[in-house]
């Protein structure tokens, strides 16, 4: 949503004629009304990414969308919500934080899945998924660590962030 504010100013001009038409008497005022007007404006995420954004000098953007389906794992959305906002502060560590809770909670959950439906389905993701697993809990723990080797960036709580939520939802699919 976007609340725009305008100020309208209406230069307008009075002619008087306070004489007779013998002798006429003219008396001239400019006068100037300001006018205020508020507009509350919606614009779609579409209209938004692709038209104002980069006229806008904030770049163009690529919109991945996740649906979040019906977010079995409620625990580890919560993390990432938690980290969403993390991320809208500029607290990348944070975001890393959250974002390793949830790794944990999908990784019980994907475990505790495992043991009661069909294992011949898993085996085969098995390897790729404990490979995305770590990466996460990689980059995630780097930034947290007392004497830090790589800090976390920007970029780096971007990417743990979108990775993360695309791991939950693959976990939420896949085991169910």
């Amino acid at each position: 949503m976007l609340l725009l504010g305008l100020e309208f100013r209406l230069i307008y001009s009075t002619i008087e004629n306070k004489g007779s038409n013998n002798s006429p008497h003219l008396h001239y005022w400019v006068n100037i009304d300001r006018v205020f007007r508020y507009e509350t404006l919606r614009i779609p995420a579409s209209d938004w990414v692709h038209d104002f954004a980069p006229k806008l000098g904030l770049g163009e953007y690529i919109v991945v969308e996740i649906p979040k389906g019906n977010e079995v794992i409620k625990k580890a959305w919560e993390y990432v919500r938690q980290a969403e906002v993390s991320f809208r502060n500029w607290d990348d560590k944070s975001v890393s934080a959250h974002c390793r809770e949830a790794v944990k909670i999908i990784k019980d959950y994907v475990g505790k899945q495992i043991d009661k439906g069909d294992k011949r389905k898993w085996e085969k993701l098995k390897d790729k998924i404990n490979e995305i697993f770590a990466a996460v809990e990689s980059l995630s723990s780097t930034g947290l660590h007392e004497t830090e080797i790589a800090p976390i960036r920007r970029p780096d709580a971007e990417f743990i962030l979108y990775l993360t939520k695309l791991l939950i939802r693959y976990a939420e699919q896949v085991v169910s």
